[in-house]
């Protein structure tokens, strides 16, 4: 358990140990997208993402850029394995036994190509002037915790807060997305939820905070060389949508941990399914977001 309030520079492995428990929470944004568009029993599913390349590059370079001296907690790099084949891949049998030992004892194994490109990638974002006035001086990975008066806690984990005189906090995004395209940027908004994610954090501060934050950026870094970096910030209306989805799936949720009631609500309720219009694609387009969740 993590204490409510503000905890910066906490340890990104500490604060995901702290799992859901269906009778005690804490409550995440992971848990609530998935309780969104999977339905009561999903939550019970939360296995650890797979080691995709970009959930590893997207971790790297939060690594390096936001708790460096985490990095040899998190990482191992494949060329300190001495069985390595001559292009450097794991056919070796001692290779592969090296790197399935390194992954079960809770790290990730990354070439040097990916520890050099994510280096360069850090240095672009502390270079690009648009997202570095928002680096310098801030905290970063902080632990946010508010309990209500349910008793159940809920938790985020803030990439970015930057100092006095700011009233933002920051969100670092690697993406494969086309930064230059403003459609492509608000289409990885809605898919992965970020706006939820947003309006969820900025409660759980304001809570605990006695000096309120508003406003949300989005610092977007482009997955592939050279790096480029775009700074958002999500309108109002994109924060409105994202806090009318956490009050109404938090709520349900919390009925169900109340509840103890886990089971589908169409077992024996008939529904309608409506004609396909805009307005139904609205509300569709706020569950997608699942697919690939928290790349």
């Amino acid at each position: 358990m993590i204490p409510d309030g503000i905890h910066h520079n906490f340890s990104p492995s500490k604060y995901h140990a702290w799992h859901f428990q269906p009778d005690a929470g804490p409550i995440s944004t992971s848990v609530l997208k998935r309780f969104a568009s999977g339905g009561p029993r999903a939550v019970f599913s939360m296995k650890p993402l797979d080691p995709s390349p970009a959930l590893v590059w997207g971790s790297l370079v939060d690594c390096l850029n936001f708790t460096p001296g985490e990095f040899k907690k998190e990482f191992v790099c494949a060329s300190e394995c001495d069985d390595l084949s001559e292009d450097g891949s794991f056919r070796k049998k001692a290779a592969r036994e090296w790197r399935d030992a390194i992954v079960a004892g809770g790290q990730t194994v990354v070439t040097d190509e990916q520890f050099e490109g994510a280096t360069d990638a850090v240095k672009v974002l502390r270079s690009t002037p648009a997202s570095a006035r928002l680096l310098e001086g801030a905290n970063y990975q902080t632990a946010l915790v508010y309990t209500g008066d349910h008793g159940v806690a809920a938790k985020g984990l803030a990439d970015c807060i930057p100092g006095e005189g700011s009233d933002c906090i920051v969100d670092l995004k690697t993406t494969s997305a086309n930064i230059y395209s403003d459609d492509d940027l608000s289409r990885s908004v809605i898919r992965f939820g970020y706006h939820m994610q947003a309006a969820f954090y900025l409660f759980i501060y304001n809570k605990i905070s006695d000096k309120p934050r508003k406003s949300w950026k989005i610092i977007w870094q482009s997955n592939k060389a050279p790096y480029e970096v775009r700074v958002t910030t999500l309108d109002n209306l994109t924060l409105d949508a994202g806090e009318e989805m956490v009050e109404e799936y938090f709520s349900r949720l919390l009925d169900r941990m109340k509840s103890c009631n886990w089971d589908s609500p169409f077992l024996e309720k008939e529904t309608v399914l409506r004609m396909h219009g805009p307005s139904v694609y609205a509300e569709e387009a706020k569950l997608e977001m699942l697919s690939e969740i928290e790349k």
